[in-house]
């Protein structure tokens, strides 16, 4: 199935539901924003640019009434945020737990004191940004579109695309393909008994174990490369607890030159700054070692390569070019971190190599985990 070209004019008249309310919400109401876990900062953060007044933090831990987070919101209780802010809106900050939380806070206290977005839908652009950058590139995308090798992913990347724009998660939810696969090790992405694996962007090891757990064939040899000192030791004991054979630890990014750049580490919401992405900001207070894949392969083949690189995989791919084009390896490159990923990055795979055939999964209930599949 060819989708026809004219289904991203549809994309284009969308609104985005979190613009519309940044644009349109009266600032003077109170608003609550719900969960003190790890995306509440993020969801804060943009409220703060927009100009809002958060009242306070609320949570159902009972360990984290009367705390502050960031040493100005104070966490209540739901009945104590009640009380003090009855007119306030409440924002759900959890993106696990969304809808849980949604039903019972609607149960509790109604549907109109509930906001019924995830702002975390925007964590990496936002609307009008990815909007633009669509509308300005509708060609391109259209023959994007039909470069896909199955129908599966000629209609994930429009369900993708719509959910950027309308920024609903029922919509990101729709684009949610096969759960189990993740990072299709098991089928597109599959290990021989003796292939190289590249993990870029290890993290804490959870890739590096699932590889080792789907490998059922063995492999031949993993490399992790993992920047951030604050989770390599937590690499370090996936790899240990878990009796993961042939790992070789790099601790330094990908990229397209040898070097530093900038560096912000917040976990699984690390990112790494294009400004700061050049040898002058070498003493850059926040700033990684990065190198090139062609580098430390240094001619050595290569199997599979991952990348989820917070928004460093167009330039780390540059920098794996030599290797790419040689060894022709399957790729599996996360493509959500920048609104020009979705589309440069399948050209610039497909420039480099036209006959891999292109597949794209998207493996979340919201706008992470947009994965491009590149094989043989």
């Amino acid at each position: 199935m060819i989708l026809p070209k004219f289904i991203l004019d549809s994309i284009l008249k969308n609104k985005n539901c979190i613009d519309d309310f940044f644009n349109n919400q009266i600032r003077s109401k109170p608003i609550i924003l719900f969960g003190a876990g790890f995306a509440l900062n993020n969801t804060l953060q943009k409220f703060i640019k927009q100009d809002f007044t958060i009242a306070c933090i609320c949570d159902n831990n009972p360990d984290k009434h009367g705390t502050f987070f960031d040493d100005k919101y104070e966490v209540l209780s739901l009945d104590d945020s009640l009380l003090r802010y009855p007119d306030a809106l409440y924002i759900i900050t959890s993106p696990v737990y969304f809808w849980e939380i949604h039903s019972d806070l609607i149960r509790k206290i109604g549907a109109k004191k509930v906001c019924d977005i995830d702002f975390e839908c925007s964590h990496y652009f936002n609307g009008a940004e990815f909007l633009d950058y669509v509308s300005k590139n509708k060609v391109r995308f259209e023959t994007l579109i039909q470069l896909f090798s199955d129908e599966l992913s000629q209609k994930t990347m429009y369900k993708v695309l719509k959910a950027h724009s309308t920024g609903k998660r029922v919509d990101f939810e729709d684009a949610q393909c096969e759960k189990d696969d993740w990072y299709q090790f098991k089928s597109l992405l599959k290990s021989e008994k003796d292939s190289v694996y590249l993990d870029c962007g290890a993290f804490d090891g959870d890739t590096v174990l699932l590889f080792k757990e789907r490998a059922v064939e063995g492999y031949g040899k993993i490399y992790a490369f993992e920047p951030d000192s604050e989770i390599q030791y937590a690499l370090s004991a996936t790899i240990k607890k878990n009796n993961i054979n042939k790992v070789t630890i790099v601790p330094k990014g990908v990229y397209d030159f040898i070097g530093k750049i900038g560096f912000k580490s917040s976990g699984m919401y690390s990112s790494v700054s294009d400004s700061n992405s050049s040898v002058e900001y070498a003493e850059a207070e926040n700033h990684i070692e990065v190198t090139k894949i062609d580098e430390v392969l240094n001619g050595e083949r290569a199997d599979i390569i991952k990348m989820d690189l917070e928004g460093a995989e167009y330039r780390a791919l540059i920098g794996a070019e030599k290797t790419i084009k040689t060894y022709k390896p399957k790729l599996g490159i996360c493509l959500y971190h920048n609104v020009k990923d979705l589309l440069e990055i399948p050209e610039l795979i497909h420039k480099m190599v036209p006959e891999y055939k292109l597949y794209i999964r998207h493996h979340s209930n919201s706008c992470t985990d947009t994965i491009l599949y590149a094989v043989l």
